[in-house]
């Protein structure tokens, strides 16, 4: 029969060759795989940027701390001339509003040290036995000067017994016109443009 004919294996040639193209498709296949897998890219080290970050956050946060002192430095000088020349320290804008709200900053306490230093209580109105408050309405430039000011209301009444011959009307109006001269001291943070400030001046007896 036809299979008895055949050999069991292939002649010695045969399984040459077919040894030979198995040895041969091998490095074909590694190339094969190895071309088509996808090799991650290693990620750059993120220390270097991370400390070349910190390091820039440090000195700008340390240039502002300077600055800032600086600042107050230069401020403080400033406040001790003008206060040598009859000024006030230097007063952030906005005084007014925070005066009616009372929620004025250790700040604003120039304005009433300013006031209780200098403030001179007419002699008319002393005699007439005159106390109370003005409220005056103060147009600071955009230097920090006071420029103008306008008597918007006041609280004036007499509280003690007044002297003999005494006027009441004299004493109000010196006392009016006191408040207003006593403010041109004022000092305020320039600004861009033009501001006012509503202002309470008090007069009290000791």
């Amino acid at each position: 029969m036809l299979s008895e004919a055949l050999p069991a294996t292939p002649p010695s040639p045969i399984r040459f060759v077919l040894v030979g193209a198995l040895l041969l498709a091998a490095p074909a296949c590694f190339a094969q795989n190895s071309f088509n897998r996808w090799v991650p890219p290693t990620p750059a080290s993120a220390s270097e940027p991370t400390t070349v970050r910190r390091g820039s956050v440090a000195l700008k946060a340390k240039a502002r701390e300077e600055e800032k002192a600086k600042s107050v430095a230069e401020r403080r000088e400033k406040d001790s001339l003008q206060l040598a020349s009859g000024q006030s320290v230097t007063l952030r804008r906005g005084l007014g509003q925070r005066l009616r709200q009372t929620s004025y900053s250790k700040e604003d306490a120039g304005f009433y040290d300013f006031t209780w230093e200098h403030l001179q209580y007419p002699p008319t109105a002393l005699r007439a036995g005159l106390t109370g408050q003005v409220m005056v309405r103060l147009e600071v430039g955009p230097d920090g000067d006071v420029t103008n000011t306008v008597i918007t209301s006041d609280d004036i009444h007499q509280s003690g017994k007044p002297e003999k011959g005494a006027s009441a009307t004299a004493g109000r109006e010196a006392m009016r016109s006191n408040a207003q001269k006593l403010l041109y001291g004022l000092r305020f943070e320039p600004a861009p443009s033009t501001t006012q400030e509503e202002v309470p001046v008090r007069y009290v007896m000791q």
